[in-house]
Parts: structure tokens; sequence; C-alpha cells
């Protein structure tokens, strides 16, 4: 924290609340970089919640005694196992760039794997492309629409899963 506090966790309800008394930060307008005070942590996940449980968190801070002032709401959804950067499980594949700004792109190292396809789903499980790879042993997702996240795929042939991995449009 920027400044001395003491915290108390409330073990039921699951609110955290930091006190910084006394430190008397100057009003924005006389003195705006020392108007600023912060506070980060870290939790441990409480055992056994369910993939894509979704915790909200926000802050009312209060000045002197007048009214609260509420933040945004941030929201974390939880998903088990997601990483960027786990590599893709056969390695006749290679997906790049990883994360990707605008196309992503899945190369064959060697052309005789022939996947058919190429699907994509985003963290919710959803389908959200299908791709089949060219003569070049080649597939490519244009990013037009789909916003900013982890996406997982499938590479399958006509015999079953060849690959699976995922990637980040950032």
């Amino acid at each position: 924290a920027s400044h001395p506090y003491t915290a108390q966790l409330n073990d039921t309800s699951g609110v955290l609340k930091w006190f910084f008394n006394g430190i008397m930060l100057p009003d924005s307008n006389t003195n705006e970089p020392a108007s600023h005070g912060y506070a980060q942590f870290e939790i441990q996940r409480k055992p056994n919640l369910p993939n894509f449980t979704a915790l909200e968190n926000f802050v009312d801070i209060y000045f002197d005694f007048n009214e609260p002032v509420r933040t945004n709401t941030a929201t974390l959804t939880l998903v088990e196992g997601l990483s960027a950067h786990q590599p893709v499980l056969d390695k006749l594949v290679s997906v790049y760039p990883n994360p990707a700004e605008d196309r992503i792109q899945w190369s064959l190292k060697e052309i005789q794997a022939y996947p058919t396809m190429v699907t994509v789903r985003n963290v919710l499980g959803c389908d959200v492309a299908v791709l089949s790879f060219d003569e070049n042993g080649s597939a490519v997702l244009n990013r037009n629409q789909l916003p900013s996240g982890v996406y997982m795929f499938d590479i399958k042939t006509e015999n079953g899963l060849v690959a699976k991995g995922k990637f980040v449009f950032k």
C-alpha cells in the first residue's frame, strides 16, 4: 500500500476493509500527484469454486464524513487451467503469432498429417470459427469482430484429434 494501513477480512461475507487512518491526502486541486493512494492485494481461491465463477470487486472510498465514492466494478471470471503460452500438444503444428493482434495462423510442420479443420472456441466453450487447411498446410483466422481474450482450438482429421492448444487476441 502507499500508506500505513490496517485491514479486516470478514470470513463470512468475504468483504475486505482497508483503513488508512489519518493519511491526510491533499486535495487534487492543491497537489494532484500527492493526492493519490493505493492498495493492492492477492487472495487465495476458495476451494471447489466452479469454472466460470464471476468474482466482482468494487471499492467504496470515504473522505471525511461524506458519502462514499464507489469505483467501477471489475469482474474476474475463473477459468481453470488456461495459459496463453501452453504449447500445442502435437509438435506437427505451429501457431503464430501468439498473442496476436489481427490474425492467427496455423501451419503444419509436416504436410502428411492432413488435418481437415480447426475449430476455435471462446472461454465459454462456444464455437466462434471453423477453418479448413489449404493445400500448403495453413489455416488463417482473421480477428474481425472477435473480442480480446483467450481462445482454445482443436485440429482434427477424419481419424480424430491431431492437436489442441490456446492463443490470445490482444
